[in-house]
């Protein structure tokens, strides 16, 4: 078995903190010779990520935020299959993961964040005696609200005497929906 890499990645930092924090591509061949000859090819291009925390200096946010991130991504790959150098598979994934998330400091210890990723596949079996494929979707929405305080002069809770702590303590909560749908059918024409 051999296997080749090439990569290749960088970052931009632009203006008011807009940021491309990888625009990158790579390509991966693994080769297995034995009584059959499989090779697989794997193309990711582009694979890019950016992001944005300028909100956080406009006046009415800035009354309200310490800080505040907005960021995307995008990857595209490409996976192609070959057997006795006849093609036998390939598959296509696009992944926004996230697609959007935005994240929120609050100036009274409270951070948000929300996310929404969406995920794209196609794959075909192009090497059988009846070809078939298989694409399939998939959305996801959360939610993350969490909140951070220590009290080391005491908080009085009823029934109970006063509680000191030094140490931060944090709450969470998250929300999570996901969809997925899948669809399989020929690559003849019959779905």
């Amino acid at each position: 078995t051999t296997t080749d890499n090439i990569s290749a990645n960088t970052r931009v930092k632009l203006f008011w903190n807009f940021n491309l924090d990888n625009i990158g591509t790579s390509w991966r061949r693994t080769k297995t010779r034995s009584s059959t000859s499989t090779e697989d090819q794997t193309l990711v291009l582009p694979d890019a990520r950016m992001s944005w925390s300028g909100l956080s200096k406009i006046a009415f946010v800035k009354k309200y935020a310490k800080s505040t991130t907005f960021s995307s991504s995008y990857k595209r790959t490409l996976t192609k299959g070959l057997q006795n150098d006849v093609p036998s598979h390939k598959t296509e994934t696009n992944d926004f993961a996230p697609l959007i998330s935005v994240s929120v400091a609050w100036k009274n210890n409270i951070q948000t964040k929300f996310d929404h990723t969406r995920k794209y596949s196609r794959d075909e079996n192009i090497g059988a005696a009846s070809p078939i494929f298989r694409s399939t979707s998939e959305k996801s929405y959360s939610f993350n609200a969490s909140y951070s305080f220590s009290a080391p002069q005491g908080i009085k809770l009823p029934l109970i005497k006063t509680i000191r702590f030094d140490n931060t303590l944090t709450t969470s909560l998250t929300f999570t929906l996901t969809r997925s749908s899948s669809k399989n059918g020929s690559l003849l024409g019959g779905e």
